[in-house]
């Protein structure tokens, strides 16, 4: 007798070491007034917005996988970094290191909101973080940076170890698709949609996942950055990559990918109109609270798809809230009426 598909997909996960700086599984919300507003049947909020790690998020159910690694090798640095300065995977790793018992560097670039003390910086400085503000808009002199900082601590006695959101990364949200899976059999239903804020890696998992459990979920990415490549090279390599991980028969086909761009504008970082007005509605509807970089206009394209048509009447849709509530301090000008 073969194993379920569940069976498989739960002992795979399981053999992959974690460590322990988020909580999941994480709730599964149903939003009705909210479905009500959008005209659809059902919608949840999968909250991975309360994972824990100074407000939560994504990232901290990605460092569960990120940071064995780094306990196996006794590390007593982390060294994080790569994304603007209101970076919530920067904010994570700070309160993963403390809980940890690790010193933490982060290297970021100068970007929007990086001279306030606001928001993710805020909590940067709270958590004890050494906070290294690079200006530069080039990722690959951020990661050099790091890189070289490491050799600089490892020529101190130091034993750094380098954050990298890849392969393993991809795994948690394989993890994150079964606890949506089986959350929604509980309830006796099934999603027709998934919402998430995605560049691909986040996206890639929850595709992984939704192709071994044959949910049938139509998974949408929407990005926060802006590509001159295909939209979904990113999804379509890191599913690759997450299934050679975990050893799984899938291929996802990458002209089954759907990540957007539509809703960036005015560009990453910057508040939008819809974005704005995705963050009211679910606040006043639900009393669930939005981020204006990421979740904010993953909503707002839902709303949009919804208006459009897109979702119908008998839709059954699963938003995955990736957290970034920090940020909203250092948007409040743009986002009070």
């Amino acid at each position: 007798m073969t194993d379920s598909p569940e069976s498989l997909l739960a002992e795979r996960i399981a053999a992959i070491p974690t460590v322990s700086v988020a909580k999941v599984p994480t709730p599964l919300d149903e939003a009705p007034r909210a479905a009500a507003a959008l005209g659809i049947e059902r919608l949840w909020i999968k909250r991975d917005d309360l994972t824990g790690l100074a407000f939560g998020g994504n990232k901290a159910r990605k460092l569960r996988y990120e940071l064995a690694p780094a306990v196996a090798e006794r590390a007593d640095v982390l060294i994080a970094g790569g994304g603007v300065s209101q970076s919530n995977h920067a904010r994570q790793c700070a309160a993963a290191a403390a809980q940890l018992g690790m010193r933490c560097v982060l290297v970021l670039r100068n970007g929007p909101r990086g001279g306030a003390r606001q928001g993710n910086v805020l909590l940067d400085d709270l958590l004890g973080a050494d906070l290294r503000l690079l200006e530069t808009e080039s990722p690959d002199e951020t990661l050099a940076e790091m890189d070289r900082l490491a050799d600089e601590l490892r020529s101190a006695g130091r034993r750094p170890f380098v954050v990298e959101l890849e392969g393993l990364s991809v795994v948690a949200y394989v993890e994150c698709a079964l606890e949506i899976w089986r959350q929604l059999r509980a309830l006796d239903t099934t999603a027709t949609h998934v919402f998430v804020a995605s560049d691909g890696g986040t996206q890639a998992g929850l595709l992984v996942g939704s192709d071994i459990l044959e949910t049938g979920w139509v998974v949408v990415a929407v990005r926060p950055h802006p590509t001159d490549g295909d939209p979904r090279d990113i999804a379509f390599e890191q599913a690759r990559l997450g299934s050679k991980l975990l050893d799984l028969p899938v291929e996802i086909p990458r002209e089954a990918i759907l990540n957007l761009q539509d809703f960036i504008a005015p560009g990453y970082g910057v508040v939008s109109d819809a974005g704005r007005d995705a963050i009211h509605m679910l606040a006043r509807t639900e009393g669930v609270l939005l981020d204006p970089v990421y979740t904010a206009k993953a909503f707002a394209a839902l709303t949009a798809w919804a208006n459009a048509g897109r979702l119908g009447h008998d839709s059954r849709v699963v938003f995955v809230h990736t957290g970034g509530l920090p940020a909203l301090f250092a948007y409040a000008d743009e986002l009070v009426e």
